[in-house]
């Protein structure tokens, strides 16, 4: 499994372990079979969550989505701690298409629910603001199973060497939050997230740090957000049906991701991309 496929697992895979792991016996299930409730909809327009923040311009232009050099540089510095000995040339080029083509492709090739997507999760942070608990927020908003734990994802780790196993953008946003403090909606590998770190812990040797992180997806893939939503947490085959789900997904993805195409808008960042990831 490539390195892009293993980090389309980790969102569904980690989120999984933390939920069941807190949803014995006096954790009850979120509505019939275990369902996030269903919010009104709202006839209010928002503006689009974008796949990246809008910082200076565009360099590269994957799968029609804009990306600027500083959206590359941060990345650029997650992959660097996992990859210390690589040139900068190749760790750039590496960067792009690991971290910034599936982020931009998968964004793409699920552009006609991003709008609703966007007005769920803008809705999720305003509640918030006005005072929601955040486990409430998430249990209606969240798209995962961590929804049924209040958006519990469990406690994450990153070593000395800066190596969390996360994502490079959600990894950034973790080790960088503000602790007690939700985010602001934010494109993540799989879906719109808000995160939480409730709690962050250095060692005594300062060679690792762990926090403790909550938070809520909106997918986007609708068959698996119904799917997660109605699965009842004490299904015989809950494994297996979650290995299927993800198997399925991660492969319609896979396919997202090999069909990207690069747009290069500064040539100074041709000899960057790949020649197959060219557009024509």
């Amino acid at each position: 499994m490539s390195r892009q496929e293993t980090l389309l697992w980790i969102p569904c895979l980690v989120v999984v372990a933390a939920s069941l792991a807190g949803c014995g016996e006096g954790t009850a299930p979120v509505g019939p079979l275990g369902a996030a409730p269903t919010q009104a909809p709202s006839t209010a327009k928002v503006a689009p969550i974008p796949c990246f923040p809008d910082e200076g311009p565009a360099v590269l232009r994957i799968a029609g989505v804009p990306v600027g050099e500083a959206v590359v540089v941060r990345s650029e510095k997650v992959m660097r701690l996992r990859l210390p000995g690589m040139s900068a040339e190749t760790l750039r080029r590496k960067t792009i298409e690991d971290a910034i083509v599936p982020m931009a492709a998968l964004y793409a090739g699920h552009a006609e629910r991003i709008g609703d997507m966007s007005q769920r999760i803008r809705a999720a942070s305003a509640r918030l603001a006005r005072g929601d608990s955040f486990d409430a927020v998430a249990m209606d908003t969240g798209d995962d199973l961590s929804a049924r734990n209040g958006g519990l994802y469990g406690t994450v780790t990153r070593s000395s060497a800066g190596i969390a196993q996360l994502p490079p953008g959600l990894e950034d946003r973790v080790f960088s939050a503000t602790v007690a403090l939700a985010s602001d909606p934010f494109a993540g590998l799989v879906g719109f997230q808000i995160i939480r770190v409730d709690k962050a812990v250095v060692a005594a040797d300062g060679k690792s740090e762990q926090r403790d992180l909550r938070h809520m997806l909106v997918h986007y893939d609708a068959l698996m957000a119904s799917r997660m939503r109605k699965i009842d947490i004490k299904h015989p085959q809950l494994k297996e049906l979650l290995e299927q789900w993800q198997s399925e997904f991660t492969e319609k993805s896979r396919r997202l991701i090999q069909e990207a195409k690069v747009e290069v808008l500064d040539p100074a960042w041709r000899p960057l991309i790949y020649s197959f990831r060219l557009a024509k």
